[in-house]
């Protein structure tokens, strides 16, 4: 079937005061956010759908695909040949339909990938990344992480209730905080073995001061210690770009919040 007689599923919302769509705004909090190297914050996409069944009971979510033939496509194409989806959130026992929400197939460097290129296991991350942004979009879900907003800890109040020391003592000066010592640094040996078995495995030092977001030679003992474990891994048979791609993600397929 040609490209223009591909048969649209799309459809579009239709106002229907009596469905109310929920504002989600500042339901989530500080322990469900996670983090990357580099600075990245994130909430894992299990957590989207579990406070969408909490809050927004009724609501869920699809892919919505092209009709080609017998076989629903759920990947679009731009017109520079790279892939989209197309994400909607619709209210099972209405009906009701928001608008659909465009989300690119991204690489792990945010790049859009060609339609040709996209396999089942970068379909199914789109999927779970498609989920993630359309809920911050139609509900505020996690909008925090979004906009790099700080996230309200409900607890707060309660903590700020608390006796802080003894009253009669609030006009002495405040004691010196001690300094935090910095990360302790990974040896140049450590670093340099490390460095061989990854180019060993067709992984540049690029590549690894990517992932660890700061250079080589700057690396800490815990990066380095981390890098070792996925050497572990990688050393059992796993594909090193892959582990380097989807290290948090090998569980729990979380969705990364820019």
């Amino acid at each position: 079937m040609s490209e223009e007689n591909k048969e649209w599923t799309v459809m579009r919302a239709e106002p229907k005061p009596s469905v109310e769509v929920p504002n989600l705004w500042g339901v989530i909090k500080p322990e469900d956010v996670s983090h990357k190297y580099g600075g990245v914050d994130y909430m894992p996409w299990i957590l989207v759908k579990k406070y969408v069944k909490e809050h927004a009971p009724g609501w869920e979510f699809r892919l919505l695909p092209l009709q080609d033939g017998d076989q629903p496509n759920f990947l679009h194409k731009a017109p520079d040949g790279t892939a989209y989806v197309l994400a909607q959130w619709f209210h099972k026992p209405t009906g009701f339909k928001l608008p659909e929400f465009i989300h690119s197939v991204m690489d792990h460097k945010n790049k859009p990938v060609p339609l040709g290129n996209v396999d089942a296991r970068l379909l199914t991350d789109t999927h779970r990344r498609a989920m993630a942004s359309s809920a911050a979009d139609a509900f505020g879900l996690a909008g925090e992480l979004w906009a790099r907003m700080p996230i309200e800890d409900p607890y707060r109040d309660l903590q700020d209730a608390q006796p802080k020391g003894n009253p009669y003592q609030s006009k002495q000066a405040p004691k010196k905080q001690a300094k935090k010592a910095p990360p302790k640094k990974a040896s140049n040996d450590r670093r340099d073995n490390m460095l061989r078995f990854f180019e060993k495995h067709s992984v540049s030092q690029e590549r690894l001061e990517e992932f660890l977001g700061c250079k080589l030679e700057d690396a800490s003992e815990e990066q380095i210690n981390n890098l070792a474990l996925l050497g572990g891994r990688i050393s059992k048979g796993a594909n090193p770009e892959e582990v380097l791609t989807r290290e948090d993600e090998a569980e729990d397929e979380q969705v990364i919040l820019l």
